[in-house]
């Protein structure tokens, strides 16, 4: 925020927020949902830990108001039809699979820059200060949300991020 100020660009209170339809998850989030131009890290304890679903559940409610669906995918571990199941409209996804690490955060950073993207999901297991300010700062330009899918090791590491959600799966 302080580093907002010093830009002159629009604080978390005068940013846009978008709902992500679900009264309990706009809770989590400053000003009640997700901010227009801004980063969220989503940190998993491990892999299958329903993460990934729950980001993309609270993207679900962002795209009822348009928009593209960027899914940088360089695991190629998608499989479209789960998300028809939880209810994100396939004619609005884009999914990018990237050859190596140096392709896929280019086309995070691109994707985070065009306007017509309303939110860009991936998965990093590295992510530097550097390469966070890069992707906070792209999101600025396009009003882009950024969903990133991390490991739990990443919490209290340098960040760009708005909002860093460490998600522990209970058993049911």
């Amino acid at each position: 925020s302080q580093v907002a100020q010093m830009e002159g660009l629009k604080t978390t209170t005068e940013q846009e927020v978008r709902s992500t339809g679900t009264p309990e998850f706009d809770a989590l989030f400053p000003g009640g949902g997700l901010c227009a131009g801004s980063i969220t890290e989503w940190l998993s304890p491990a892999p299958g830990a329903g993460v990934g679903t729950l980001a993309l559940l609270a993207a679900r409610g962002v795209l009822a108001r348009g928009g593209m669906l960027v899914i940088c995918d360089s695991q190629r571990l998608l499989y479209p039809p789960a998300l028809a199941a939880v209810g994100i409209d396939l004619a609005q996804v884009i999914i990018v699979q990237a050859k190596d690490a140096a392709d896929h955060c280019w086309a995070i950073d691109q994707a985070l820059r065009s306007p017509a993207v309303a939110l860009v999901y991936a998965s990093l297991a590295e992510l530097d200060d550097k390469t966070s300010r890069r992707f906070q700062l792209a999101a600025e330009t396009s009003g882009a949300i950024g969903l990133l899918l991390r490991p739990a090791t990443a919490r209290g590491q340098p960040t760009w991020a708005e909002v860093q959600l460490a998600v522990t799966p209970l058993v049911s």
